[in-house]
Order: structure tokens, then sequence, then C-alpha cells
């Protein structure tokens, strides 16, 4: 995989070209590369900055964690953008569309300004295709609500949108599963003396409200919060003592953080009326805090204006997450609206003040009801002591209940341990047998291209002899264009060669058998769209060669690509000649 054969990246909407989040699956991280390798010898140029005719591939990387995929994503990304800009292309994309770019080359006679598709670059422009709703991971599976007698996990997924008219997500947003659906363990009553085990506090989310997050709009989860004490700045105590959040001076309450793109509030009540801080988004600095994973300060425009925001649970990513959302809150999705001045309107006025009068009601109102449900929650602190002396008699079967659970819980880690123990064994011999065969498959490959750069060297030296000593600047000029050429080659084959190690995920033995296989090179043919025999044998084989790989088989069923497709399956990439050999004769000689 080149960057030279990467679809163009517009400079404005830089994750709608060649470049694409795939989203999370089992697989890890995912991103998409579209590349179109041509026929013939291809550079970027203002002219012609994506080829024409070529093969048509797209590459799926899965990576571990959204760190490395974002990293991997940028860096194929500027790399592009770099080349782009050397080759005097500027690309942007229009606000209504992705899909259709506004190219600006600027070059040296500023008059070839073209605007085209990225896809063909031709006068008219093809119909793009439609694109279907995906789900997305938004938060994974919760803690189950019980430990026995049967409990409920929560998963919360979000939309992402259908593109061109494709079909929209189906199912809910936030669905739930049952969970140690096991019964309850009963109690025996023993006259042995009752031993009181350590209480486990575990805090829990201020509320059972799903985390939200809409981009550029809001931002909203559950958090632990170090409220600012009187007389101390939190940075000057975190700076002489690197501990202070593990300490007992530091007091964690469970609070709940709103963000939109005007403010940033943290509540610490469910019914989010009670602020325990407040300020303007553009006066507020996210700061990290050094040797901490999981907590990071909020700092306003005053010292004073003070506060601490931890995960609730242990995210590596937390504070990631929240540096690049507070950063695309704050800056990229600010946009200055245009100020419309209202002509004076007597009508207009006594139509507001009326409004205002009816809202000031509707406080008055509202107030009153608040005393109401005041006076209602007294109530019910009176009835729930009540209740608490009652539970008073059951406290012996709680701690038994606690014990009990202690020992499960003990179990399981244990149990846990020792999967995990086993399961990382059989990856170090795996990683182990891919280690010697990926050495293998390199040296080969090395050797293929070393013959290939040595028999175009001699082709080159021989060419140099033939030419007359009047064409010498000409053939300079030859060479250099050919030196080009075939670094360009050499750094498409090292990139082919990263990008095949970094996608090795199956098993070694298969695709030991995949590098080596020889095929039969009838299988591989161009269909005719007038047969219907051809697309059943498409259908057939795709099914018997790709049943697992669905990204593949939909590739494989493509009429288009389908013969060259069935080159590259038939004789793996050490047959490198067999499979050129299959390309000339039954995918280019049948054309």
């Amino acid at each position: 995989m080149s960057i030279d054969f990467i679809r163009s990246i517009p400079e404005n909407k830089q994750t709608n070209g060649g470049v694409r989040d795939f989203g999370q699956f089992s697989e890890g991280f995912c991103f998409q590369v579209k590349t179109i390798i041509p026929k013939d010898v291809f550079k970027i140029s203002p002219t012609e900055f994506d080829p024409k005719e070529g093969v048509k591939e797209k590459w799926l990387i899965c990576l571990d964690t959204e760190k490395e995929k974002s990293s991997l994503m940028n860096l194929i990304i500027k790399n592009k953008i770099r080349k782009q800009e050397e080759s005097g292309v500027i690309i942007k994309a229009h606000e209504k569309s992705d899909l259709n770019l506004n190219l600006n080359i600027n070059n040296i006679n500023r008059g070839n300004t073209n605007t085209n598709s990225v896809e063909g670059l031709t006068a008219k422009q093809s119909e793009a295709a439609k694109v279907d709703g995906r789900w997305v991971v938004l938060q994974d599976w919760t803690q189950c609500s019980l430990s026995c007698g049967g409990g409920i996990q929560t998963l919360q997924l979000m939309c992402h949108p259908p593109q061109n008219g494709g079909n929209p997500c189906k199912g809910a947003a936030i669905r739930t599963r049952p969970c140690n659906p096991q019964p309850c363990p009963v109690l025996k009553v023993t006259e042995k003396p009752i031993k009181f085990e350590k209480l486990i506090v575990k805090m829990m989310p201020l509320t059972n409200r799903p985390t939200r997050y809409d981009k550029c709009h809001l931002k909203e989860s559950d958090i632990f919060a170090v409220i600012k004490q009187k007389g101390v700045n939190l940075v000057e105590q975190l700076n002489l003592d690197p501990n202070y959040l593990m300490s007992n001076q530091c007091e964690k309450i469970p609070a709940r953080v709103v963000m939109t793109n005007k403010s940033i509030s943290v509540f610490k009540n469910e019914n989010l009326d009670s602020i325990i801080f407040i300020s303007d988004l553009n006066s507020v600095s996210l700061m990290r805090i050094k040797n901490s994973e999981y907590c990071f300060i909020l700092q306003g425009k005053s010292e004073n204006q003070q506060i601490i925001v931890c995960a609730m649970e242990s995210k590596p990513a937390f504070i990631e997450e929240w540096d690049y959302d507070f950063s695309l809150f704050k800056h990229q999705c600010q946009e200055k609206r245009p100020v419309i001045k209202l002509a004076e309107d007597n009508e207009a006025k006594l139509k507001f003040r009326e409004g205002v009068q009816k809202l000031k009601t509707i406080i008055i109102e509202e107030k009153a009801e608040k005393a109401r449900e005041a006076s209602e929650k007294e109530e019910e602190l009176e009835i729930k002591k009540e209740v608490d002396n009652t539970q008073s008699m059951t406290f012996l079967a709680m701690q038994k209940e606690m014990k009990l659970e202690a020992m499960l819980q003990k179990e399981e880690e244990l149990r846990e341990k020792e999967d995990e123990s086993n399961l990382d064994t059989q990856l170090k011999q795996e990683e182990k047998k891919k280690d010697i065969l990926m050495k293998s498959i390199k040296e080969k490959e090395l050797e293929e291209q070393f013959n290939i750069s040595r028999e175009n060297a001699k082709l080159a030296i021989n060419k140099i002899k033939d030419e007359a000593r009047n064409n010498i600047i000409k053939k300079r000029n030859e060479i250099k264009k050919k030196i080009n050429l075939m670094r360009l080659k050499s750094e498409r084959k090292k990139m082919l060669i990263k990008s095949r190690i970094m996608s090795m995920r199956s098993e070694t033995a298969q695709k030991l058998q995949f590098y080596s296989k020889k095929g039969a090179m009838e299988k591989c043919f161009l269909p005719n769209p007038e047969k219907k025999e051809d697309a059943h044998n498409i259908e057939v084989y795709c099914a018997a060669n790709f049943n697992n790989e669905m990204t593949q088989f939909m590739e494989c069923k493509v009429p288009e690509t389908f013969c060259y497709t069935c080159c590259e399956r038939e004789f793996g990439p050490v047959q490198l000649v067999l499979r050129e050999k299959c390309y000339n004769e039954r995918c280019n000689a049948l054309k």
C-alpha cells in the first residue's frame, strides 16, 4: 500500500477522503483505507492526482486501542496531504456534501482550476454509492445489577448516520440483557458465633441516566469530583503532595459533569440543580495531573474556581477522551452566527412584556411546587427513619450475605487469574510461531525485490549504451525518472510488507497455506454481464473462499475486479510470477 495510491483527502474534512474511521468491532478499533493501483506508471501531479484506471482496493486495519488507531490514521492522512501539497494540489470539500470536492490547484499558470469528484475526475460526476447506517459501541456492557437471582446489563450504542440515501440503523440505541440467573443461596441457621468481616465499599454512579454524547452540542457522564477547600490551591497542593488524591484530606464525591459548546458544569445530585462548579467554556482550561491516568483539573478564570474530575471506573482512555472533546467543543465547534438587528416594534415589545409576566407567574408557581415537594420529602424522611429502625433487626442476616458474596468474589477472581495465565501462555506461543513465519516470508520477498531491481538496472544500462551521444542530456533526465520510479516501487513494496505484517490476525497455519498456495488459473475469468451463469459461478466461488471474511466476500462479488481477486486468492504473495501470469493471461488478455 503506497501513499501515492491512496484516494485524495480534503484538507478541511480529513476523515471524508481515502482514509475513514470504521468503528469498533470484536477484532479491535478499525479504520478503512481506499486505494487505486494503476495499470501503468503513475505519479501524483497538479493535473492528475488519482489514477484514472487501475485496481481498486479497500484495506481494513484494526488495532488494539483507540489511541493506536488515531495515531496511525493521523500519520497516514498527514503524509497524503503533504504529498498533495508538494505536487501543488489543494483539495477542499463542499459544506453540503462530503463526496463533491472543490479542487483548487495552485500552479504556475493559475489557470488550471478543475472542480471534479475524487472518484474519477471526469466531466460527468458519478452517482455516489449508498452507505447504510451502522451501530458504534458508545459504552460497553455494564456490570450486572445483581450478583444472583437475575440482574440486568446495559449496552449503549450510537448510530453512525447513513449516507447518500442509505438505510438507517435498526434497533434501539440502549439495549439490555439478563445476567446472573442463578438463584441466591439460602442461609442456614448455625449455632457457631458470627464472625464479622470488613465491609466492602463500592462507589455507584450518581444517577441511572445513561451517558449522553452529541457532537458539538452535549456531553455528560457520572464522575468523581474533588471540591477545592478554602485557602487551598489544587495545582500547588498536587505539586507539594503527589499522593494528595489518595490521602484522607482529599474528599471525593460522586457528581455529574455536563459540557456544552457554551459552558461546562458539575452537579452533585441527579436532579442537576445543585451546582458545585460552573463556568463559560472559553474561560476554562483543562490541565492534566502528573502521574494520574484517571483525573484532570478544570481551572476557571480565578484561582478559587478549581475542581478535580476523576473517572468512576478505571478507564485508560478517560483523560484522552475528555481532552479531545474539550478541545473540540471549545475551539472547533464554535461558529460565529450573524447578528440581525430588528426594527423597533411596539407590538413586539408589548408581547415581550406579556411573555415576561407569564414567565414570572410560572416561576412563582414552580417555587410553590418545590416548597410542597420539600414538605413531602420531610415526611418521607420521618417514614424512612422508622424503616431504618425496623431494618436493624435484619443486620445479622445482611452480614452473612456480605460474607458469602466476598467468598464468591474471591473464587471468581482466582478462576479469572488462572484463565488469564493459560491464555497468556497460548498467546506467547502463537506470537513465536508468527515471528518465525513472518521472518521467512520477509526473506523471500526481499529476494524477489532484489531480483526485480537487478533486472531493471540491467535494462537501464543497456538503454544508456545504445543511445547516441547527441541525446545525453535527454537520457540523463530519463535515468532520473527511472530511479524515481524504482524508489516509488520500492517504497510501495515496503509499505505492502508492513501492512501485511500488521494485518496478520488469523492462525499461523492458514497464513502459511495462503502465502504458498498454487491454485488453478482456470477458475479466474472476466465475467460477461449478459450471462447469468457467470454471476452464479462468481457467487459460488466467493462463498467457498471468503465465507468467514465479509469485507473480502463483498469485494469478490464485484464483476469488474473479480478476475484480479481470484488470481490473488489462487496464487499467494510468494508466487508473484504465477500471479502476474494469471493477470496477463486471464484478466488482461481476455479484455
